[in-house]
C-alpha cells in the first residue's frame, strides 16, 4: 500500500490521490507513522536537543542562512542557567543545532532575550569587515539585576566575543529592564533600540551600538491587564496597498502560573524617535491561544519580507508540562502582511516541502455534514497540515476532532455560531492534569462572511496552530495527547457544506 494511502483505509468515503499521480517518487512521501520515539516531541517544529527552550532571540538572515537563537538551559528541562542556544536553516524548515552561542557571564549573569543585527559598515568599530552584533540582557543574582550588553561575531554566528565595556546600558534602578530589540533606521542613519521595562517600552538611539541615548517612551497604556509586565518588544515597518505603517508589538506577562499572557500590537507612525499609535488604544491581540509568545522578526530577511517565530509555551504552566529530557518548542515561521490596520500572519510557503512531494491524504469537496460525520473515519496522523473551506448555513456550527485516541480524548477546533467565535478546546486533549489551568477552551471573535469558514491548521504531535480569516485570527496551543492520532468532523445546529478539505501528512524536519 502507498504510504499516502496507508493513513486512510476507508477509501470509499474519501476522494484520495495516490503518490503515483505525482511525479515525485512514493519514497519521498512522509511516513505513515512518526519515526520519533518521544510521543510528544514535534516532528517539524524546532525543539531543543535537550533541556529547556523559551523565547526566540537574535533572529537574523545572513549569507543564505536563517539564524535562530533562543533562551536555552542545556542541562535540565526547566528555566535557569540561561544561554543562547543556536540553530540554523537554509530553508526555514530543516534546522541544524549548533553549539550555544552565548553563555552566562561570571560577573554579569545569565543571558536573557535580545536581538541581532548585521553591522555592515562597522559602525560599532568592532569589525572592520562587518559582522553580526547581538544586543541582549545580562541578568545577575537573586534579584536578577538586568542590564544591556553586546557581543559580535565575524564567523557567521558560530563564535561570539563579548564587548569589554559591557554593560552598554546599566540598570537605571528598576526591577524589569530587558529584551532589547535593535533596528537600523535609514532616515536618521542610526540604530534604534526598544526595551521592555515594567509597563512601558523606553526607546534609545545610537550611532555605534555602544553608546545609547533614551529619546522617548511608549506606554503605559490603559486597558491592558493590570500588573502585566511588558516583554520582548518589536518595532517594524510594513508596506502594503500603497501605504506604509509602523507596528509596535509587546508581550504581556500577567504572572507565573496565571492564564492570559499574550502578544499585542499597535499600528502607527514612527519618526526615528517616537512611536505614535493611530489605531486601537489598547492595541490588538496577536494570537488567541495560550502558547504563542515572544515573537521576533528575522532581521534582513530576503526581499524585505517580514517573517517571525514565537515560543509555543506559557508561563502559566510550561514549567510543569510533560517532559522527556526537553521542554519547549517554536511556532512554525509566519510571514506577515497588512490588511487595512490588521496584521496578517500566515505560515511560510516553505513548509510545503514537508509534504514530501506527496498529494493530500484527504481531498474532499461537495460533501454535506449534519451531526457526527464518518468522512474522516480511519484517517490518522499526528503531524498534519489541514486546509478547509466550510460553508455554514442556518446558524450551524462545525468542528474538527484532532489527535483522537478512541477513549474520549481529543482536541477540538471549531466555530461556535452562537458566540460568533473560532475556538480550540483542549479540555479533554490527553494529559491535562499537570496544571489546573491547562484544561481550557480558547476562543477568538470571528465574524463570517456568507457563512464561509476558511481554516488552515498545522498539527504536530503536541502543537496545534489554527489560522483563519486570511491569517487575521490565529489560535496556537500546546496539547499532550495520549498517543491519539485519529480525526473526526461534525456539525451542530444545521448543515455544513464541505466546499474543500485537504489533509497532508507532514514529514520529519530532519
Amino acid at each position: 500500500m502507498s504510504p499516502c494511502l496507508a493513513l486512510a483505509p476507508a477509501l470509499a468515503l474519501l476522494a484520495l490521490a495516490s503518490c503515483s499521480d505525482d511525479p515525485a517518487s512514493p519514497d519521498t512521501c512522509p511516513p505513515t507513522e512518526e519515526t520519533l520515539s518521544d510521543t510528544h516531541r514535534p516532528a517539524y517544529h524546532v525543539t531543543p536537543p535537550t533541556g529547556w527552550m523559551n523565547d526566540p532571540c537574535g533572529l537574523v538572515y545572513l549569507d543564505g542562512e536563517w539564524h535562530l537563537f533562543y533562551q536555552y538551559n542545556p542541562t535540565i528541562a526547566v528555566w535557569g542557567t540561561i544561554h543562547w542556544g543556536h540553530a540554523v536553516s537554509k530553508d526555514l524548515v530543516r534546522w541544524q543545532h549548533l553549539a550555544p552561542a552565548l553563555k552566562p557571564h561570571e560577573t554579569l549573569g545569565m543571558v536573557f532575550t535580545g536581538s541581532a543585527v548585521r553591522d555592515r559598515h562597522n559602525t560599532s568599530g568592532l569589525c572592520p569587515g562587518g559582522c553580526l552584533v547581538a544586543m541582549f540582557t545580562h541578568a545577575l543574582g537573586k534579584d536578577k539585576k538586568e542590564q544591556q550588553s553586546i557581543a559580535h561575531s565575524t564567523d557567521r554566528g558560530r563564535t561570539w566575543t563579548e564587548f569589554s565595556g559591557n554593560p552598554v546600558i546599566p540598570n537605571p534602578g528598576v526591577k524589569d529592564f530587558r529584551d532589547p530589540r535593535v533596528i537600523w533606521h535609514p532616515e536618521s542613519q542610526r540604530w534604534v533600540m526598544l526595551l521592555a521595562s515594567g509597563d512601558r517600552a523606553p526607546m534609545y538611539t545610537s550611532k555605534d551600538l555602544k553608546r545609547w541615548t533614551q529619546v522617548s517612551t511608549f506606554g503605559p497604556i490603559k486597558g491592558l491587564p493590570p500588573g502585566a509586565v511588558w516583554e520582548c518588544p518589536e518595532l517594524f515597518q510594513m508596506k502594503g496597498h500603497g501605504k506604509t505603517r509602523w507596528v509596535l508589538k509587546v508581550d504581556l506577562n500577567v504572572g507565573m502560573g496565571k492564564p492570559g499572557s499574550h502578544g499585542r500590537y499597535w499600528v502607527g507612525t514612527f519618526d526615528g524617535q517616537t512611536f505614535t499609535p493611530t489605531g486601537e488604544a489598547a492595541g490588538t491581540r496577536l494570537d488567541w491561544g495560550e502558547d504563542f509568545y515572544a515573537a521576533q522578526l528575522f532581521t534582513d530577511a530576503p526581499g524585505g519580507q517580514r517573517i517571525w517565530i514565537g515560543w509555543m509555551g506559557s508561563w502559566q504552566y510550561s514549567l510543569q508540562s510533560p517532559a522527556a529530557g526537553w521542554r519547549g518548542a517554536m511556532s512554525v515561521p509566519r510571514r506577515l502582511a497588512m490588511r487595512g490596520e490588521r496584521l496578517i500572519q500566515v505560515p511560510v510557503d516553505e513548509l510545503k516541502a514537508l509534504r514530501g512531494g506527496c498529494p493530500p491524504v484527504v481531498d474532499l469537496s461537495g460533501d454535506k455534514v449534519t451531526g457526527e460525520s464518518k468522512l474522516l473515519d480511519g484517517v490518522r496522523g499526528g503531524s498534519l497540515e489541514l486546509q478547509a473551506t466550510l460553508k455554514l448555513s442556518g446558524g450551524a456550527g462545525v468542528g474538527l476532532r484532532l489527535l483522537r485516541d478512541g477513549k474520549g480524548n481529543e482536541t477540538v477546533v471549531g466555530y461556535d455560531a452562537g458566540k460568533g467565535e473560532l475556538y480550540l478546546d483542549r479540555r479533554r486533549s490527553g494529559e491535562v492534569s499537570f496544571h489546573p489551568g491547562f484544561a481550557a477552551r480558547h476562543g477568538a471573535p470571528l465574524k463570517l462572511t456568507d457563512g464561509k469558514l476558511d481554516l488552515r491548521i498545522y498539527i504536530d504531535r503536541s502543537t496545534v496552530e489554527v489560522f483563519t480569516d486570511g491569517g487575521a485570527v490565529v489560535i496556537s496551543d500546546t496539547v499532550y495527547p495520549n498517543g491519539g492520532k485519529g480525526l473526526g468532523l461534525f456539525a451542530v445546529g444545521g448543515e455544513v457544506l464541505v466546499a474543500s478539505l485537504k489533509i497532508w501528512r507532514l514529514g520529519n524536519k530532519k
